[in-house]
């Protein structure tokens, strides 16, 4: 292309700077959310930093959009809770939020992968015990505003290409492969082996999938209620498994995005 250079490598740099410094980001957001435990913080941003299906994203040149919706997105983390936690009544406390909702936009506009970063937001008010009052609902608003219309743009936008153009499955088909990609991305999570450049949906046989996507429901379910139980003890593991599963929400294939199951 006319403009751009020849070398590859430039690109590349660009992924890993901002990569970087996402890395960086990360560890600021743990170290505050985790009450400056500096090992939790040090440990989260590692695993974010180099564990194989993330950096599969950062060496796909076409993933800049991932990087850097991933900096403002993180980034609007770390000034939300600021907003809610750290700073006073006043001028500064407005401040942070403005600047959450600012740079949720930049992300947004980034990736529309973004528009997770309203369900995000309250998963944090619970995680620090914020006071439940109308301000808690009040200052979500502006948020939903903006990832309703991104993702009304978004919808329109693909919706030719790549949104709903392999709509060959039923609701409890879904439910199969919603199950079957997340607990997939949580095995990956801690084996992450027979990666793929591609992971393509199953084919159907006879109208039915591979015997292992029938168990995969029942395994959702009792990984749920495992989540549900452990409340009673911690709110961290709930926060965590919420925070994984909003964040993945959007690629589970309950509507059809592409070509690929996970």
């Amino acid at each position: 292309i006319q403009g751009l250079p020849a070398n590859p490598d430039i690109f590349h740099e660009v992924n890993l700077i901002i990569h970087l410094l996402n890395v960086i980001l990360v560890f600021w957001f743990i170290f505050l959310l985790s009450e400056k435990k500096i090992e939790v913080a040090v440990i989260v941003s590692l695993l974010f930093g180099i564990h194989p299906m993330h950096v599969e994203s950062v060496a796909w040149i076409a993933e800049l959009k991932d990087c850097l919706y991933s900096f403002f997105f993180v980034l609007g983390l770390i000034c939300y809770y600021k907003y809610i936690k750290d700073s006073k009544e006043g001028k500064d406390k407005m401040m942070f939020y403005f600047l959450a909702f600012l740079l949720f936009i930049l992300s947004g506009l980034s990736k529309p992968a973004a528009v997770t970063f309203t369900l995000v937001l309250p998963l944090i008010d619970f995680y620090i015990k914020r006071k439940l009052d109308k301000w808690v609902f009040i200052d979500k608003i502006p948020f939903l505003l903006f990832s309703l219309i991104l993702g009304i743009l978004t919808i329109k936008a693909q919706q030719s290409e790549a949104i709903g153009k392999f709509e060959i499955y039923t609701i409890f088909q879904r439910i199969m492969l919603a199950s079957y990609a997340m607990l997939t991305y949580l095995y990956k999570l801690f084996l992450p082996i027979n990666l793929s450049a591609l992971y393509p949906f199953s084919h159907l046989i006879g109208g039915h999938f591979p015997i292992i996507f029938y168990f995969t429901p029942f395994i959702a379910l009792i990984l749920f209620a495992i989540v549900f139980w452990s409340y009673k003890y911690t709110r961290l593991i709930t926060f965590g498994f919420l925070f994984f599963l909003v964040n993945i929400i959007l690629v589970l294939q309950l509507i059809s995005v592409g070509i690929s199951l996970v």
